[in-house]
């Protein structure tokens, strides 16, 4: 369902760390969002979290994903943030589910992080 990654997955850091990466939906190669739009929130830029269902996802955060559109309203239910409700993002391109945009006491993007495709800019 989802491409082999060109380059390997950036560390903790590595996103964070000024470089100039555009990360791309690992089904449609789409253009979804740049290593500038990285960001901490609670601390770090990765996070692992559980749904309701017990699905484990890990995720990377943003400040924007302008690849991706928002699905459905946002809802407080189930959030991982408390004060922030969420709702999907999809691939604008090909409609895949790549994460959840939060907005609230913080407004960001959470990206799923083995649903994407990274690449250094040349």
């Amino acid at each position: 369902m989802f491409k082999k990654f060109t380059q390997s997955e950036p560390g903790e850091e590595g996103l964070l760390a000024g470089t100039s990466r555009r990360i791309f939906c690992g089904r449609c190669d789409a253009l979804i969002t740049d290593a500038e739009r990285a960001t901490r929130i609670g601390g770090r830029h990765t996070h692992r979290r559980t749904n309701p269902a017990g699905f484990e996802f890990p995720f990377r955060c943003f400040t924007e994903a302008p690849g991706c559109r928002p699905e459905g309203s946002h809802t407080f239910e189930h959030t991982w943030f408390p004060g922030s409700a969420w709702c999907y993002l999809i691939c604008g391109q090909c409609g895949i589910h790549l994460g959840w945009h939060f907005q609230g006491t913080m407004t960001f993007c959470a990206l799923i992080s083995d649903r994407l495709r990274y690449e250094d800019r040349r």
